[in-house]
């Protein structure tokens, strides 16, 4: 409705409305979101979560700190918390001992706000926050180690806090839990855990499903409804003789998944310095998961939400970027700019009520992507004219996006996952929102502006 206002008003033309379509990181995002649909689909994302309960779920205190550190390990390649939390997690927190999904619910939602801040791949609001710091001429030479290096203290710090800190106001009504690691393990087994052969089989190519006599030796992937588990018949342990080198063509669907998400993770990280844009990474890993038989074509049609991102953020970063153009963006932040020197307000003070004023405002929004479009130009803008440091100031502004991801039960996707799970009461969730938010303003506040000064960011 707004391009259709605009362009009928002659406000923008057509193109200008959707000029953004051919963004990088507008394609960086939805090929991302294809990466969920991977872990959702091979079910590698149960399989890690499990795998941490199985290592961390003797207490419930422990299996917290497992399913933060399984949050953060599953963050770099599968880049929504939503998808996380729904695919993942809520699973796993149904399946546990009814006397500890409040507390294991509450600290997951609030922890997965420092797990989406810590990488820039973490979440998709944060490829759109860098997006739009770069149309106000924000620009970092390698986004992806720059981000996490001013992310590292502060989020390591706020995940470390969050169940100390519910488990101390709102702790379980079970605090040991001896049965997780063995219901764990049971549905490990149940899912079919990778044998020593399938972990293997990405140095040494060793076959996980013996050719059938007649069987057409080719590099075909499993056609649509075929079982991606090994033959009932095979022994990964008994040694076989390979008759031919493509024998050994199919690799376990986890083995597959995560060598075309290693080497998109591995060219992001160095991806400048080999010429290649993190856009370009992200579409080399889907080639490799498509050639690889983990996704189909027709996986990619069904992420409707990953359609909607491409015209919603194209529109939304078009005009963005036609406000700045027009001058709009710039002359609210001149005016705040001149009532702060006016009334001697230094930039250390303008920066902290300019985030404080961001945050709360989220109260008013039920999408961390629409609270970014509509609010972090704005602010950036006004945190630059203050005086503060731009490349601080943009960081910073998007970290804050992500921490108020659990103010609310309508803060954000995975707050409405789960919320919608059933285990927290709707008060519960605000409370913990409202003392996280004070714990995350200490540990950003006060630990991150030291880290940043360290770090050389003012």
């Amino acid at each position: 409705m707004s391009l259709t206002f605009a362009v009928a008003t002659k406000t923008l033309s057509f193109q200008d409305g959707l000029a953004a379509l051919t963004n990088e990181v507008i394609w960086l995002i939805v090929v991302a979101t294809f990466f969920a649909r991977a872990f959702v689909k091979t079910g590698f994302g149960d399989r890690l979560g499990l795998s941490f309960v199985r290592a961390f779920g003797k207490n419930t205190l422990s299996l917290a700190f497992g399913m933060q550190a399984a949050e953060c390990v599953l963050s770099p390649a599968m880049p929504s918390t939503t998808a996380r939390a729904a695919g993942v997690f809520v699973p796993i927190i149904n399946s546990l001992d009814e006397r500890t999904r409040a507390f294991l619910t509450g600290q997951q939602l609030q922890g997965g706000n420092a797990s989406s801040t810590l990488l820039l791949s973490a979440a998709a609001q944060n490829f759109l926050c860098v997006q739009l710091a770069a149309a106000q001429g924000v620009t970092f030479a390698n986004p992806f180690a720059e981000w996490f290096v001013a992310a590292s203290v502060p989020c390591v710090l706020s995940l470390l806090a969050t169940p100390l800190v519910h488990y101390a106001i709102d702790p379980p009504e079970l605090k040991d839990t001896p049965e997780a690691p063995k219901a764990a393990a049971a549905r490990l087994e149940r899912m079919g855990a990778l044998s020593a052969a399938e972990a293997r089989s990405s140095i040494t190519l060793l076959p996980i499903r013996p050719r059938s006599r007649g069987e057409r030796r080719s590099l075909r992937t499993f056609s649509p409804g075929a079982s991606l588990r090994p033959h009932h018949g095979f022994n990964p342990d008994t040694p076989r003789r390979l008759l031919t080198p493509t024998d050994a063509f199919q690799l376990h669907p986890d083995t597959r998944m995560v060598g075309g998400l290693g080497v998109t993770v591995f060219l992001w990280i160095f991806g400048s310095t080999l010429g290649i844009s993190a856009a370009l990474a992200a579409m080399i890993g889907l080639c490799i998961l498509i050639c690889a038989g983990v996704l189909t074509w027709d996986d990619a049609l069904e992420q409707k939400g990953a359609w909607d991102t491409l015209l919603w953020f194209a529109i939304l970063i078009s005009m963005s970027s036609a406000l700045n153009a027009l001058g709009v963006v710039g002359y609210f932040a001149g005016a705040v700019s001149s009532s702060l020197v006016a009334a001697n307000v230094s930039w250390g003070a303008a920066f902290g009520a300019l985030h404080l004023g961001y945050y709360l405002m989220h109260y008013f929004f039920a999408s961390q992507s629409a609270h970014v479009g509509a609010l972090y130009p704005a602010f950036l803008a006004m945190m630059i004219s203050s005086g503060a440091p731009p490349a601080l100031a943009a960081l910073t502004l998007a970290f804050n996006t992500n921490l108020f991801g659990g103010l609310t039960h309508y803060a954000s996707g995975q707050s409405a996952v789960y919320f919608g799970s059933g285990h927290l009461p709707l008060a519960t969730l605000w409370k913990q929102g409202a003392y996280m938010s004070v714990v995350n303003a200490v540990v950003f506040g006060v630990v991150g502006m030291a880290w940043w000064k360290v770090v050389g960011l003012w």
